[in-house]
């Protein structure tokens, strides 16, 4: 499988690879540097893996070593969004409520500063 990189949507698709990593349950997955591309100018530290209706935060390290078209999971984690290895799962940045919060207002506002825009201009 090719990844699936949606670079408006800041995301990428992926098969899950399961960590050789068994003393630590949880927390980190690793993905091969070159997807970092998929995310903009700004890698994340933290991204949202979803699986269906699960979503689970965690940790992302970029490995140049790990292979390609895969997320590395421990796991803890593999077992709370209930995946398995070669399921496919989204990779996203992670945002705060805040955040989204913040950006939806701004469309918002922005939404109706173009209908005040274009009022004036029939006038």
């Amino acid at each position: 499988m090719e990844k699936e990189c949606n670079s408006e949507e800041h995301q990428v698709t992926l098969k899950v690879a399961k960590s050789s990593i068994g003393s630590v349950d949880s927390g980190v997955a690793r993905m091969n540097s070159s997807h970092l591309s998929c995310f903009g100018d700004e890698p994340p530290e933290m991204v949202t893996v979803s699986f269906g209706k699960k979503k689970k935060v965690l940790h992302l390290v970029a490995d140049r070593l790990a292979k390609k078209d895969r997320l590395i999971m421990r796991e803890g984690d593999m077992e709370d969004l209930k995946v398995d290895e070669d399921d496919e799962v989204i990779i996203e940045p992670y945002t705060t409520l805040s955040e989204d919060m913040s950006a939806s207002w701004k469309k918002f506002k922005n939404r109706f500063k173009k209908n005040d825009d274009d009022e004036e201009d029939e006038n």
